[in-house]
């Protein structure tokens, strides 16, 4: 039996609401289509806001928010999981793990077109879910639940690499 997703759900306990609140982003998760997509553009949306500021410095924010994120996910994760199930897709906070890292490399431009490609990437291979992500998926836990999208972030960043070197293989700069 499928139960939907809600606080509502929850034991009434402080510490498993606050977990909730935390692995949901405020809500976002109980979003009723593509609450991974919406997790992802709450990583997005404010990194296209600082994209005048200097690109170390939202970098390194971005690599901070990706290694909390995934403590606090490992933290959280274990007691909704009792509640709704093995990775309830109302869980996002994995989503703004995998978004922070896949904006983090240093070599790529620091504009609009690379953090937009970026989220557009990383969504396809965290939907998609190719080798080895499916098979990291497939595993229980709350480790699982947020390294798929840590590789699914890697394999975005390998991709966001390789069109930079085609890209700048033909003069573009």
């Amino acid at each position: 039996m499928h139960t939907p997703f809600s606080l509502q759900i929850l034991p009434n306990n402080a510490v498993i609401r606050v977990k909730g609140i935390i692995a949901t982003l405020g809500g976002i998760g109980f979003l009723p289509k593509m609450p991974g997509t919406f997790g992802s553009a709450a990583v997005i949306l404010p990194v296209l806001l600082c994209l005048g500021e200097t690109a170390s410095i939202v970098r390194g924010a971005l690599l901070g928010i990706a290694c909390v994120a995934f403590l606090l996910g490992l933290w959280a994760v274990p007691a909704l999981e009792k509640h709704w199930g093995s990775d309830p897709a109302c869980v996002v906070l994995d989503e703004v793990v995998g978004m922070s890292l896949t904006l983090i490399s240093p070599l790529l431009p620091f504009s609009f077109g690379w953090t937009v490609l970026g989220f557009v990437l990383f969504r396809v291979f965290d939907i998609a879910k190719p080798f080895p992500i499916s098979r990291i998926n497939a595993r229980t836990g709350a480790f699982f639940v947020m390294f798929d999208d840590v590789i699914a972030s890697f394999y975005a960043l390998c991709t966001l690499h390789g069109i930079w070197l085609i890209y700048q293989s033909f003069g573009f700069r």
